[in-house]
């Protein structure tokens, strides 16, 4: 008995410990993600009474997780701010995600408790998996409910219509985290079927979770006049170069996360066997999701890290295997997965080319930019940017995303060539920008141009052109936007400029930290 004790005890430490090295993974790179303020901005004005709106009076569901968001706004309305809410909750979420790995590999696949592990670390250790966990946005709330749902569906609970009901039910909320989830309505009532599980269950599970889907496409459309959430048609357009990109994306993440090295453990588990069958059918079915929607333009490999879980699981049960067939090789295999789950720690980028530290600089700056027009602009004034989290959340102006994540026209705006730009940032409607007559326009990737090249109207146009946002560098072509708005320079808290277009007819509100200087449009020369 004191031997079980002492095993239990080493078992709770090393997962205390698993745990705790986590957390300082996920909390380590101390950065929120940019697009997690479109959601903080619903939520709040949600929470005080402004609707889920992220203009109050517009009708644009333009975040991704309608559950994450209300979750959110439930907190803000208790006094718990998104910022401060969302990367604690979003941390908590992974560290029971790597619970449900261990308890699911030892419980559905019968893992060996090193196996279950190994797993765990593999999950723990894993840089997209960590960062997104603290990045404010869904991503380990998901990925809890994905594992949630899969355990669920392979357990005798589910073999009685309450058990069925349950599994309905998390299979919904998956629904509402992330438009991807919809798909546990097909998948739910097909695993039955292959299970060949009683009829009842299977008709309380498909009948409850496809009225409730019903219900919520019903309410969308009703709402939005979309059944699925605005970012979903910005960012989506089936094409071969889309298709090219995300393979690209998912080969990537293969790479750079040192998941290509589990690929052998991966391969090794049974896939004659329907729950392992299953999983790795989900990881290779999802992948196949990312590589039509053209992969992603987040940091690290947000998408691929909703199913990092998944893999872990395979890789515990691919490590139980060799187990079972010579501990020597499962030993070794176990060495696979630590310098596997270590090789991402010695890269030094973080974001293409860039660090973290590189990263985190943009994203401070932008919120010093939203701080500085809180400060600077009138209350009503219309801001149009790219940046659609920080800015418009720390200004609390009225928004034009020029990217459509929450406008449903530029969201379906014609894109010719749509997947050879930068994903995430094909849609463009520069014409109808220029018509809504924005007080402001911020564009980000112009803030590193030289002084004196910011008030030339060719240097900003070469500017757009060479990046991003290459289809909004038109709008210098308007005779109607230069002849309107005024190149302007803001001074951030920090003492640096941030580069603006301001109309002329603009009256700032005066402030002595955040002054607007507002200057005139010369030669290409700077002259």
């Amino acid at each position: 008995m004191r031997g079980s004790d002492s095993a239990s005890a080493q078992q709770l430490a090393l997962g205390l410990a698993i745990a705790l090295l986590f957390a300082w993974r996920a909390t380590s790179y101390g950065l929120l993600a940019d697009d997690a303020f479109i959601t903080f901005r619903y939520a709040d004005h949600l929470a005080h009474g402004l609707g889920l709106t992220y203009n109050p009076g517009e009708r644009v569901e333009g975040t991704s997780s309608l559950l994450w968001t209300l979750v959110l706004a439930g907190g803000s309305r208790i006094g718990l701010a998104p910022p401060e809410f969302a990367p604690v909750l979003g941390v908590l979420s992974g560290a029971l995600c790597l619970a449900a790995v261990y308890g699911v590999a030892r419980g559905a696949l019968g893992c060996p408790r090193g196996a279950a592990f190994a797993g765990v670390a593999t999950l723990a250790l894993n840089p997209s998996f960590a960062f997104w966990s603290a990045s404010g946005m869904e991503t380990a709330a998901f990925s809890l409910l994905l594992v949630a749902s899969w355990a669920l569906a392979y357990s005798r609970v589910v073999e009685t219509p309450p058990g069925a009901a349950l599994l309905a039910g998390v299979a919904l909320l998956l629904g509402l985290a992330r438009p991807e989830g919809l798909a546990a309505a097909v998948l739910v009532p097909v695993g039955f079927i292959l299970r060949r599980v009683g009829r009842r269950p299977l008709l309380v599970a498909t009948g409850l979770l496809w009225a409730c889907v019903a219900a919520v496409l019903v309410w969308r459309w009703a709402n939005y006049g979309a059944l699925l959430p605005n970012p979903v048609a910005a960012k989506m357009v089936p094409t071969r170069a889309a298709a090219m990109r995300g393979l690209a994306y998912v080969g990537a993440f293969l790479r750079h996360d040192g998941v290509i090295w589990l690929v052998p453990l991966m391969a090794l588990v049974r896939c004659r066997s329907g729950p392992v069958a299953s999983l790795v059918g989900i990881v290779l079915g999802y992948s196949g999701l990312v590589v039509m929607a053209g992969g992603d333009g987040l940091y690290r490999y947000r998408l691929m890290a909703h199913v990092m879980p998944l893999i872990a699981l395979a890789v515990a049960d691919g490590i139980g295997r060799l187990w079972a067939a010579k501990p020597r090789w499962a030993l070794a295999s176990g060495l696979l997965v630590v310098g596997a789950s270590l090789s991402p720690l010695f890269e030094r980028g973080f974001f293409r080319e860039y660090t973290v530290q590189q990263v985190r600089h943009w994203e401070e700056r932008w919120d010093q930019v939203g701080r500085a027009l809180r400060a600077t602009a009138p209350q009503r004034a219309v801001l149009a940017t790219n940046v659609a989290g920080r800015v418009p959340y720390r200004s609390g102006l009225d928004t034009i995303d020029l990217l459509g994540l929450t406008d449903a026209t530029i969201a379906h705006s014609s894109v010719s060539d749509f997947g050879k730009g930068y994903a995430g940032h094909e849609r463009a409607d520069p014409d109808y920008v220029v018509g809504k007559r924005p007080d402001l326009v911020y564009f980000s990737v112009l803030d590193g141009m030289p002084s004196g090249l910011s008030c030339s109207v060719r240097a900003n146009r070469a500017a757009l052109a060479r990046g991003s946002l290459f289809r909004y560098a038109p709008v210098f072509d308007r005779p109607e936007f230069v002849r309107d708005y005024a190149p302007a320079v803001l001074t951030l808290g920090s003492g640096e400029r941030a580069a603006l277009f301001v109309r002329r007819d603009l009256q700032p509100r005066p402030d002595r930290r955040h002054r607007l200087f507002v200057g005139h449009w010369c030669d290409v020369d700077g002259r």
